[in-house]
């Protein structure tokens, strides 16, 4: 199943790269929104079936926020150090 869809991404890059027209990009794009929207009304009515995923979704959202300030903090940590060591190397090379 893997292999399936990067050969259809690979063949969606060649046709992308075949077919430039800027009329067929308009339409194309409405329908691929459309899809789009089907499909996450899809995926949402898949988790509203699932009983055992709607009575962990408590736990999942709690998880899913621990998990979103973690990577917040760390970001800010690194993004921090970063700036450091540049304006260091900035003040270091007068």
């Amino acid at each position: 199943m893997d292999i399936f869809i990067v050969i259809c991404i690979i063949l969606g890059i060649v046709a992308g790269v075949l077919i430039r027209d800027k009329k067929f990009f308009k339409v194309s794009s409405k329908v691929l929104l459309a899809l789009m929207i089907i499909l996450i009304f899809l995926i949402g009515f898949n988790i509203g079936n699932n009983k055992s995923l709607i009575a962990s979704l408590g736990e999942i959202g709690f998880i899913s926020v621990g998990f979103a300030v973690i990577c917040a903090f760390f970001s800010f940590i690194l993004t921090v150090l970063i700036f450091l060591f540049i304006n260091k190397k900035k003040g270091g090379g007068r």
